[in-house]
């Protein structure tokens, strides 16, 4: 119980600091259409009747979002 509370406070007071500080919240995808980054070991799932995979790394997506908004963080 009291962990939890804990770690809430961490989240909230870490959140209001990037916000503070002109940061936008970006989240990127779990799920991706293709292997990020030439991977080539993936956990393969259906989305939709789609191929999806369990995506390795979110840095991709951030730099776009770095790019379209300035400060991001995830």
């Amino acid at each position: 119980h009291a962990i939890m509370k804990i770690r809430n406070e961490i989240i909230r007071a870490t959140y209001e600091f990037f916000h503070q500080e002109g940061f936008v919240k970006v989240d990127p995808p779990i799920l991706t259409g293709s292997a990020p980054e030439g991977t080539t070991e993936l956990f393969a799932t259906k989305y939709f009747d789609e191929d999806a995979y369990l995506s390795q790394s979110g840095q991709l997506y951030m730099e776009a979002a770095a790019m379209a908004l300035g400060k991001v963080f995830s």
